[in-house]
């Protein structure tokens, strides 16, 4: 930590920074600085700037699902999936899954799940994204990546997938299967048409 004397410079240094920026182009209008959905998240903070830069584009591209119908507008599905929880780990949530996607591309602002939490009043809430292709779609003999992160084969589910908890701080890490905070409570009253 640097001496409080160090404090002014590190200030001076900063504002050079940031100035040096703004003059830089950019396609998309600059984030209020107080905004919790556009700022990058403090847990973001430890990964690499590739990670923080594609994070950065899946919330932007996944920002208006936090109201379900506008997820449901743009193809992904009507009906409740079941809420996936373990044990011990923590949960996955409800996990809606956009079927055009599937094909053996990741885009990183077109993931093919929504990842959804039940709240206690009985609401849905957007926690993370999973990318997935199916395993037969997938030649290549290095398995695919997004995020920098090779996917997780499943052979059981048939596919290639990786979670990204891109809404939700996850103490396991923000690429993890389990979420410890995502619990699925008594989400059975959701699941009217699973």
């Amino acid at each position: 930590m640097p001496a409080r004397s160090d404090r002014p410079s590190l200030v001076l240094i900063a504002s050079i920074v940031l100035a040096s920026c703004a003059g830089s182009s950019s396609t998309k209008a600059a984030a209020p600085t107080d905004s919790p959905e556009t700022d990058l998240p403090h847990w973001a903070e430890e990964y690499e700037p590739a990670v923080q830069r594609d994070l950065m584009r899946a919330r932007a591209a996944t920002e208006a699902f936090h109201n379900i119908e506008e997820a449901h507008k743009a193809g992904y599905p009507t009906t409740i999936p079941k809420c996936l929880e373990h044990p011990t780990d923590g949960g996955m949530g409800l996990h809606f899954q956009k079927n055009a996607l599937l094909d053996n591309q990741l885009d990183v602002e077109q993931p093919e799940i929504l990842v959804y939490a039940p709240t206690a009043e009985g609401q849905l809430r957007l926690v993370g994204v999973e990318y997935i292709i199916p395993i037969p779609s997938w030649t290549e003999q290095e398995p695919p990546t997004i995020f920098g992160q090779e996917l997780k084969r499943s052979a059981q589910l048939n596919i290639w997938y990786l979670h990204v908890w891109n809404w939700e701080h996850n103490t396991q890490g923000l690429f993890a299967d389990w979420n410890p905070v995502v619990k699925c409570g008594d989400a059975t009253s959701m699941q009217a048409n699973p």
